[in-house]
């Protein structure tokens, strides 16, 4: 979730803003959640297809989060957004391992006897989640050279180094979704580069990226297995942002891979509502067979968001293409909100429309402060967990704490410079 370092007569060019992936002009995540990346092997599972439905016409901006028993709606400022940034950091911080990992279900080792925070991931996926922890540290202040949190950074920065095989693969090819934690850790390895300067991490960007450009099916995009034949939208928009990140940060990218990635989420948008197919047009994202009832995928529009976000990035236009501007409204319409039994929490979804909101094309003020209101409603308040995000979802159970976590910051981070921004017009 850059150019060599300058001669010592040229002053450096300006990092890149906390939270951005892209220049100003069309900047956006993650990733990290990871979202599938966190998911139980997907091979078995069978998508749905989501009944045709038309964008509303008029946008709900009327949505307010379940609110807990006893919290009112706090206000929406940069400072209190601020404030709950520094206590997830604190609780990442407690929750890194000595070797610099964030485990997926390993932190709770870190827990005081008799006061577990709970949430245990999938302990198969401590890359994607680590990627993920590093890029809520990057989009909240922190580098490797400086910030109160940079010797976390360095310690897990280098835990991730030391996982790249002579392939340059993250991680190991160990089940079905071992790609989505690839993708987040180099997005991760690309920001820290860049806003470090620090030249020691180019060459394994490099073997990262090339990993990725190899995995990608010839004429088309990306699915659970390099160069496997199959298609989803979901993998795709993870290694789009990895390589948007890269060529930000100034080392080489394919650019046939960013065209095939923009030619097929035209592809599989619907012109009627502007939802992003899985792998065709129509059909939802997959789903844990354990957690479709509780978290039905028609009940998201993660696709919906993390596509459109990838097309604008790519040079996509609304105002000229009739179903991205749909797609928009359809995202628009449905506002976040903590609500588990009514199976739309989904911080995948948040995640990607958080940064699609960032866009200059793009204005969804009540989206976004719907999105802050319920996550500061939602953040842990009490005993070690202080500060953390309940792992709820549809991969709350594959990612944990970590990744719920992390992903809040990386939400927070972006709303909070935007936030920034419009006090100080």
């Amino acid at each position: 979730m850059k150019p060599p370092r300058p001669s010592p007569s040229r002053r450096p060019p300006a990092a890149p803003r906390a939270g951005a992936l892209l220049p100003r002009s069309s900047r956006g995540l993650l990733l990290l959640a990871l979202l599938p990346a966190l998911g139980a092997s997907l091979r078995s599972q069978e998508p749905e297809s989501r009944p045709a439905r038309r964008a509303p016409e008029n946008p709900r901006t009327t949505s307010e989060p379940a609110s807990r028993p006893g919290r009112g709606k706090p206000e929406i400022t940069a400072e209190r957004l601020g404030e709950a940034i520094e206590r997830a950091l604190l609780w990442l911080a407690r929750h890194q391992r000595d070797d610099g990992r964030w485990a997926a279900a390993g932190f709770l080792e870190l827990c005081p006897k008799g006061r577990s925070c709970g949430g245990p991931g999938n302990p198969m996926n401590d890359v994607g989640v680590t990627g993920l922890a590093c890029l809520a540290l990057l989009g909240n202040g922190t580098t490797l050279r400086y910030g109160t949190h940079k010797d976390s950074l360095r310690r897990a920065v280098d835990w991730l180094r030391k996982q790249q095989g002579e392939d340059g693969l993250l991680g190991a090819a160990s089940g079905a979704t071992y790609l989505y934690s690839h993708t987040i850790a180099t997005t991760a390895l690309s920001r820290a580069y860049w806003k470090s300067r620090y030249r020691p991490l180019k060459a394994a960007c490099r073997r990262a990226v090339r990993f990725i450009e190899d995995a990608r099916n010839p004429k088309r995009v990306w699915r659970y297995f390099p160069r496997s034949g199959e298609n989803d939208s979901s993998m795709t928009a993870w290694m789009t942002t990895a390589l948007l990140e890269a060529k930000s940060s100034r080392l080489e990218v394919d650019p046939k891979a960013l065209e095939a990635a923009a030619s097929w989420f035209r592809s599989v948008t619907d012109p009627r509502t502007g939802r992003v197919g899985y792998t065709k047009l129509g059909e939802v994202s997959s789903r844990d067979p354990a957690r479709q009832r509780l978290f039905p995928a028609s009940s998201t529009e993660a696709l919906t968001a993390a596509g459109a976000f990838c097309r604008i990035a790519l040079g996509g236009d609304p105002k000229k293409e009739a179903d991205l501007e749909t797609g928009l409204r359809t995202v628009r319409a449905l506002e976040p909100a903590w609500d588990p039994k009514g199976g739309g929490l989904d911080f995948y979804y948040w995640y990607f429309g958080m940064r699609l909101v960032r866009l200059p094309e793009v204005r969804m003020r009540n989206w976004r402060r719907a999105l802050c209101r319920t996550l500061l409603e939602a953040q842990r308040e009490d005993g070690h967990a202080e500060g953390s995000f309940d792992p709820a979802g549809a991969w709350g159970d594959q990612g944990g704490r970590i990744y719920a976590t992390a992903l809040a910051l990386l939400c927070f981070g972006m709303a909070r410079d935007d936030l920034e921004e419009d006090e100080n017009r």
